[in-house]
């Protein structure tokens, strides 16, 4: 995949939506108006300012940002780094509310694109982009980079999802300078050393199935495409030294079939079955432009 000019587009936006051009506009959740409501339904009997169990209060928003006991329980722009979120989404321990179904669909996507949005307080609040360390891409461009190649160091070993039945090989790439060998499949992606054998680490996709990994020219980033076949697309660029989500771009209506990052790490191109390919900033996670005339996937 190659990488052309970039032509930048215009943003713009209205009270309580923001649009991007050639996209549907996306309502602006915050925390007064839609977040609060929920809490109050579900949570605020038991975290409020006068009986903070766990020492978490969930009925302010200062509270809220502020944690509990065992720290923040949300984290900006980072569902997956959320501890209230999968608390309440039954995807950790201990689930809430305690002995209780989980909270209705709905409400907790209102939770997940609240925190997807940055946290805004109120409808005056201003959406927040996901912040990407500058450091964290100003790897080298070309050739291989300088000191010991990069290595998996603190990455989890264990595994999101257990299935009875192993599943088949969707995605496969090595390391340009390392022995290192990412294998995709059954939301997630396993890491090992390609000379022992050794698992080195499990980058965790939730998005769903990896059909894309690529690594960066310097060795230091990895790349996985993939989602949900007829549901939804994303790409997810991950360090390899500790398996932190730098950034997640594109929300697509299909799976991602295909996706790669430009020599400098400042661009990640993706596309799918809508014959699109759609090029985004690392940065800031917005979509700069896309291509409209392929005539096949």
């Amino acid at each position: 995949m190659r990488f052309v000019s970039v032509l930048a587009i215009g943003i713009c936006f209205s009270s309580g939506w923001i649009a991007f051009a050639d996209d549907a506009p996306v309502q602006k959740i915050n925390f007064e108006d839609h977040v609060k409501p929920i809490f109050r339904e579900h949570c605020t009997s038991c975290h409020n300012a006068s009986d903070k169990e766990s020492d978490l209060g969930l009925d302010t928003y200062a509270s809220t940002l502020e944690g509990g006991s065992s720290g923040k329980v949300v984290q900006e722009n980072n569902v997956d780094g959320s501890r209230l979120y999968n608390l309440m989404a039954h995807k950790a321990q201990p689930k809430m509310p305690p002995e209780k179904d989980r909270l209705p669909d709905a409400q907790l996507d209102i939770i997940r694109k609240w925190i997807e949005q940055g946290m805004p307080e109120n409808s005056g609040s201003a959406i927040k982009k996901p912040k990407v360390s500058g450091a964290a891409l100003s790897m080298v461009a070309k050739g291989r980079p300088t000191g010991a190649p990069p290595m998996p160091e603190m990455v989890l070993k264990q595994t999101p999802l257990y299935t009875p039945k192993s599943a088949a090989v969707s995605a496969l790439a090595a390391s340009p300078w390392a022995p290192l060998v990412a294998v995709g499949g059954q939301e997630q992606v396993v890491l090992y050393h390609s000379e022992t054998g050794e698992l080195l680490g499990v980058l965790p996709f939730p998005e769903g199935e990896p059909q894309s990994i690529s690594f960066s020219r310097d060795g230091q980033l990895i790349l996985v495409a993939g989602g949900k076949h007829s549901h939804s697309g994303y790409a997810v660029l991950f360090s390899i030294k500790n398996g932190e989500r730098i950034t997640r771009v594109g929300d697509e209506l299909d799976i991602v079939m295909e996706a790669d990052i430009s020599d400098d790490n400042k661009l990640i191109a993706l596309g799918g079955p809508q014959k699109l390919v759609r090029i985004y900033s690392t940065t800031t996670g917005e979509r700069l432009f896309e291509m409209k005339k392929h005539t096949d996937w």
